[in-house]
């Protein structure tokens, strides 16, 4: 498999790459696919949070606990903000954090209904032995 080129923000990706897309799909490119998103600096601090803070998690019989509300504001409160914006940065964080803990536990339920499914194939072949 071929690296991904590297491209400086809102710059097109080089032609030999869209020409290939175009030939082995036989379809031609969105216009849109040539505009990329401008670069925003600032999701840093939340990634770092996030990945900070989510030691602070609680869990019980397995199940993953939110980021603790106070873990958030603490760590904000060590950033220098004012309170506002460190209300403002434990709520955006926790949702967040909700929205990653959803996706997590759709996985599970997803690993566990593929191993129910393997358990009922290997129980069916043992029978048929």
């Amino acid at each position: 498999m071929t690296e991904a080129p590297k491209v400086a923000p809102g710059e097109p990706l080089p032609l030999t790459d869209k020409s290939q897309y175009e030939r082995s799909t036989g379809g031609r490119l969105p216009e849109w696919y040539e505009e990329q998103p401008p670069f925003v600096r600032g999701d840093d601090v939340f990634v770092l949070a996030f990945s900070l803070l989510s030691t602070d998690r609680q869990f019980d019989q397995g199940r993953m606990g939110p980021i603790p509300w106070s873990s958030a504001i603490r760590y904000a409160r060590e950033l220098g903000w004012s309170s506002v914006m460190r209300r403002w940065f434990a709520t955006v964080l926790l949702i967040l954090d909700s929205i990653h803990r959803e996706h997590v536990k759709e996985k599970q339920r997803q690993d566990e209904a593929k191993a129910e499914r393997k358990s009922a194939r290997e129980a069916k072949a043992a029978k048929q032995r």
